[in-house]
């Protein structure tokens, strides 16, 4: 059995006392921060002044002070919770974070990673669930916020699939692992992760390597930018805001690919390669496609020039 520690910040249950959520509450809801940087005990901070606006009942996490995984209840249970963003909010019997920031081995992983599963559990006993199949379409169950967005019951959030994909636990891992109510040792995690220096490649392509061509230009905020619908996953995937590429960070070659251009001027048609390296700071899976994007900073530079792209057309630097 797990020791939950009682830490709760949020006062009362606030989507029940706010007429929003009513009895019974049949699911678990799983997720992760998908914040990088802060520890267990800078998220119970955050949620004591921010539950209004989103809230969850348990938190799972590495400790520093005290060496050890632990799960603290932040919120009380059997009230819904303002955290899929949609109708199954009011569902919630209990909704657990996975504290992303607070992990920084494999070691710190599973032993947290076996809190979460054994948790989610006690806490689906608690609320009288009997199938412990992960994600079904019916209202009863333990479910993860990807699956909640992908049926219509939620936001947009895909986690916490790349976060313990990440750490090599699978969707199909989480399933077998919730459904036997053991935690199962990861694999080791493949390809890049949040924090690797990377350069994007042609995939599709090894002949030409990290040459790309340009599928549209524009300015925007006063910064020039290019499209590639190749890393952003096809024209219908990019949108400026989320994909454009500052130019700033390319050079223009010719068709070859060997020689720069004179004039540098980035057009419709033209052919670049990159001339910095990246840093991955976060990564998410498309909930529709399925397929992993992670967002890219120029080494030296703030997020406000980051872009996001295909994990798949990203390889690490050595």
């Amino acid at each position: 059995m797990v020791e939950v520690l009682d830490n709760i910040v949020v006062p009362g249950r606030p989507a029940l006392d706010a007429g929003l959520a009513k009895p019974p509450f049949t699911q678990v809801h799983l997720h992760s921060t998908a914040n990088i940087l802060d520890s267990l005990e800078s998220e119970k901070n955050y949620l004591s002044t921010s539950y209004e606006s989103a809230n969850y009942t348990h938190i799972v996490g590495w400790n520093p002070k005290t060496k050890q995984a632990e799960a603290w209840q932040v919120m009380a249970t059997d009230g819904g919770a303002y955290d899929f963003g949609g109708d199954w909010n009011w569902e919630a019997y209990a909704a657990i974070e996975f504290a992303e920031g607070s992990i920084t081995n494999k070691e710190q992983f599973f032993a947290t990673y076996k809190i979460y599963i054994e948790l989610a559990i006690q806490l689906a006993k608690e609320a009288g669930i009997t199938d412990f199949t992960l994600d079904t379409p019916e209202v009863p169950g333990v479910k993860t916020h990807n699956y909640a967005s992908a049926t219509g019951h939620g936001s947009d959030h895909v986690d916490p699939l790349p976060f313990l994909e990440r750490w090599g636990v699978s969707y199909d891992q989480l399933k077998k692992d919730i459904l036997n109510g053991v935690a199962s040792q990861p694999k080791e995690p493949q390809g890049v992760v949040v924090g690797a220096v990377v350069e994007p490649y042609r995939a599709d392509d090894k002949d030409k390597g990290t040459l790309f061509t340009a599928d549209a230009v524009t300015t925007s905020a006063g910064i020039a930018q290019l499209a590639s619908y190749l890393l952003a996953g096809g024209a219908d995937q990019f949108a400026w805001a989320d994909n454009g590429i500052p130019t700033a960070f390319v050079d223009e070659y010719d068709s070859t690919g060997e020689n720069k251009t004179e004039d540098q001027v980035i057009e419709v048609g033209s052919y670049f390669r990159f001339n910095v390296n990246f840093v991955i700071t976060s990564q998410a899976n498309n909930a529709t496609s399925g397929k992993n994007y992670s967002f890219i900073i120029p080494e030296g530079y703030t997020s406000g020039y980051g872009f996001w792209v295909l994990t798949d057309y990203l390889r690490e630097v050595k």
